[in-house]
């Protein structure tokens, strides 16, 4: 199945296809390399890996401000360009000697770094292209795609920003003020720049920006290990950690299967022999979902199963912006000075390095901003330990922290106000003061909650999610704490032991949970070795890497940002956004780790110890890649050799069109009231395409409103029309309990548009709405009966049929044409 891989013409097979796409990239990648090289001095590749991701966002950032004024379109995005040249240019007098001579001496590594990101891009888009579909049903087909396909088709057609949003158009009852997309849209943002760049449709901009996070974590990690290493080997081994790797529930999976094969030998066939038959069913299939789902009642996603599953979501779009900040991060400490005398010197030393981290949190911030929050607090860390090291527990050291933290803060506020003024976040306190001598609260519900003991993980699920980076960080960390002990005599080793005990005995004790006392302990050792001033830079780096990892973990398992998920899922989203970031970080340490100690024993000449290592690190490579071989198999099938493909009259194309299902015999079974439809929806996509075809700008289209996960607005997510009510369980959690007040008579007004035998009465509220389109699809005419749809030939024009679906146009006088 595999050996595919093999064969150049399967790798070029959509290059032509995707090739503006990745020219695009590469041309705003160079367009900031000064920058980079400005900002990471003291790297190896001198920013090189993040150019890509830099270039992207930057030239994002400027067009999203721009377009305040200016038409989003290819004009906007090539000023954007411009103006991110005219930056870069404001840099090259500082660093135009050593780009040259790096580009000089170092061509054979830039000509790595980009075929890595080439190889990467067409690996992806090639997978993408078995399994293209942005559906709209809860299963791994199509979970939240469908509303990113709205979001990024929305996007495509907005004019000016901050965008409105499609799936509830219009004016808000309570405000008047117009209904902007209250959502993490930044990344969606990206795509569709790259797109308006590069000419691209929304549709086709789905699959490749899929495939341009696949490729752009895919170098990013490698740069980050290359340059935390300084070797190109441990460089790739990020790259796979991060941008592969699945966690150990992929192993227990294929025990499980092998199980069961096993348990149906006989006397006429052997195990073996049984195992040997049904290889695929045994140690090449994977419930590719389950795995997402190791701890109760929540998410547990990875970057490789966002990548497989194929969803554009914010979290997964913001994956290589979380990258970059790593490696800003990682450039703040190697060219922090050993000492400073004054404030002002600090800040001339760090400052450039702290704007461009700011600046990278703000795109993480309106991208996805619970990034934002692991960033924000990273950021935090790193301040206060270069402050400690120049001022020690001093006023001075304390102030200059608080001062330098709410400076980038503020800083990353400021530059993403386009996002922070419409936003109005799901979480928030809401305090309200009845008195205050004595202190009585009318109303108190902080952002912040405690966590009921019953809902924590198991400590179990949390090795199972994290285990192949804990191993290999915990045995470097217990080797340089043992290291560290040395100075200390038998009874201070003995009171460090007592300290550890504690934690631990105190957390089962408090919380009835293993998992807070090992993260204190963790923690508290981590500081330990932080105060040893012997350490390397890197070494430094590497334990400021692990703070966000123990502190979150010890965060995630006692507290919970209390948003609109209630019962048992009051937690899902906290652990979910918080988990998913600290997989980098635990990647990169791991990493590291691995890299220190082969060092440590090849330097010692301790070829046993060497051995040993081997035999992990190989161990944690089959584990860690045993997902996604299992799960291309799976969302492939089998690069569409599947036997369960044999019985379909209609085989699959292989495409990177995401709505191309829509124009197929492929049959989905839709809820209707209480009443279970197996339906097709050829007809609707003849439609679909001649909006794409003839209608520009944004006006109103009115189709059958419905439920979630449903195919329900399914034209508007598709051509990014506006509507009046798309998705309602999701506009309710993007806007806030409030919107119902406008999702209810909404809801019963569209009805009445298509039921009401007064004609008159649907003119008034098609004129309500400013609705131009009606549209009579397979939906419509199931929900509908036909003697309330043929009202619409009385008074509306016609404009596009397919099939047996209709688009109707509103005249703008309100009468019929002849």
């Amino acid at each position: 199945m595999f050996w595919i891989f093999l064969s150049p013409l399967w790798w070029i097979g959509f290059f032509g296809q995707a090739f503006r796409w990745w020219v695009a990239c590469e041309i705003f990648s160079f367009a900031v390399l000064p920058i980079c090289f400005f900002i990471f001095p003291a790297m190896k590749d001198r920013g090189w890996g993040f150019s890509k991701i830099f270039g992207i966002l930057f030239v994002t950032w400027i067009n999203w401000y721009l377009c305040t004024v200016l038409k989003f379109s290819f004009l906007s995005v090539f000023i954007a360009f411009l103006i991110a040249l005219v930056v870069s240019g404001l840099c090259i007098g500082k660093v135009k000697s050593s780009l040259i001579a790096f580009i000089k001496k170092r061509w054979r590594m830039i000509l790595l770094y980009e075929a890595i990101f080439l190889f990467a891009f067409l690996f992806f888009v090639n997978i993408r292209s078995y399994c293209p579909e942005a559906m709209f049903n809860p299963d791994y087909s199509g979970a939240e795609k469908l509303m990113n396909c709205n979001y990024l088709h929305a996007l495509m057609r907005t004019e000016h920003f901050p965008p409105k949003d499609n799936w509830i158009w219009g004016n808000d009852l309570l405000t008047n003020k117009p209904f902007y997309i209250n959502y993490y849209y930044f990344g969606h943002l990206m795509w569709a720049t790259l797109a308006k760049f590069s000419i691209y449709e929304a549709r086709y901009a789905f699959n490749l920006g899929l495939a341009t996070i696949f490729a752009l974590t895919f170098i990013g990690s490698f740069a980050l290990g290359f340059n935390l290493t300084r070797r190109l080997r441990w460089g790739f081994l990020a790259a796979f950690m991060v941008a592969f790797f699945g966690n150990i529930d992929a192993l227990q999976q294929t025990f499980e299967r092998i199980g069961f094969w096993v348990g149906r030998q006989s006397a006429a066939q052997s195990a073996w022999k049984i195992l040997m038959s049904h290889v695929r069913e045994a140690f090449l299939s994977v419930d590719f979902w389950r795995t997402s789902r190791v701890v109760d009642n929540t998410v547990t996603e990875f970057p490789f199963f966002s990548a497989i599953l194929g969803d554009l979501h914010p979290h997964h779009s913001s994956l290589p912006i979380v990258l970059l900040a790593i490696g800003a991060s990682m450039s703040l400490i190697m060219r922090m000075p050993r000492r400073v005398s004054t404030p002002i010197e600090s800040i001339k030393k760090t400052g450039w390095v702290l704007l461009f981290l700011a600046f990278v949190i703000c795109g993480a911030f309106a991208a996805n901003t619970w990034d934002a929050i692991v960033l924000g607090f990273f950021a935090a860390v790193l301040i206060f330990y270069m402050n400690m090291r120049w001022w020690g527990n001093t006023p001075k050291g304390v102030g200059m922290t608080i001062a330098m933290v709410a400076g980038l803060g503020l800083t990353s506020l400021l530059l993403g106000l386009l996002f922070k003024l419409y936003f109005i976040s799901p979480i928030k306190n809401e305090i309200k003061i009845a008195s205050f001598f004595p202190l009585k609260f009318e109303k108190l519900k902080l952002m912040i909650v405690p966590l009921k003991p019953e809902m924590r993980a198991k400590l179990s699920d949390y090795f199972v999610l994290f285990g192949l980076f804990l191993f290999p960080l915990i045995i470097y960390l217990w080797g340089l704490f043992r290291n560290y002990l040395k100075k200390f005599n038998p009874s201070m080793k003995t009171l460090w032991i007592c300290v550890f005990a504690f934690m631990i005995v105190f957390s089962w004790n408090v919380w009835h949970f293993w998992l807070p006392g090992l993260a204190m302990a963790w923690l508290v050792a981590t500081i330990a070795l932080l105060m040893d001033k012997r350490w390397g830079r890197r070494t430094i780096y590497f334990l400021l890497l692990t703070t966000p990892i123990i502190f979150f973990t010890l965060f995630v398992d006692t507290f919970y940002f209390d948003d609109r998920m209630v019962g048992i899922h009051e937690r899902y989203n906290t652990l979910f956004k918080i988990y998913y970031p600290l997989w980098e970080f635990l990647a990169l340490g791991a990493v590291y780790a691995f890299a220190r100690m082969f060092r440590i024993a090849w330097i010692g000449r301790r070829w046993h110890a060497l051995c040993g290592l081997a035999l992990f690190l190989l161990a944690t490579l089959i584990v860690g890649m045993l997902y996604p071989i299992q799960s291309i198999g799976v969302r492939t099938l089998f690069f569409h050799t599947s036997r369960y493909l044999e019985d379909q009259k209609e085989k699959p194309v292989r495409t990177l069109d995401s709505t191309a299902y829509m124009n197929t015999e492929m049959t989905h079974r839709v809820n209707i009231g209480n009443v279970t439809k197996t339906l097709t929806f050829k007809d609707d996509a003849g439609i679909i395409d001649w909006i794409r075809k003839n209608i520009k700008g944004q006006p109103v289209l009115l189709e059958a409103i419905g439920g979630c996960y449903v195919p329900f607005s399914r034209v508007a997510s598709m051509t990014g029309l506006p509507t009046l009510l798309g998705w309602s369980h999701h506009i309710a959690q993007h806007h806030g309990d409030d919107i119902y007040k406008s999702m209810g008579p909404r809801e019963a007004e569209a009805n009445l548009i298509y039921t009401s035998s007064n004609i008159e009465k649907r003119k008034e509220l098609l004129a309500k709405y400013n609705v131009r389109y009606v549209m009579v699809g397979i939906l419509e005419r199931e929900k509908y009966t036909k003697e309330e749809l043929d009202v619409f030939n009385g008074f509306l024009n016609p404009v596009a049929t397919s099939g047996q679906s209709i688009l109707y146009e509103v005249p703008h006088n309100g009468s019929k044409k002849d």
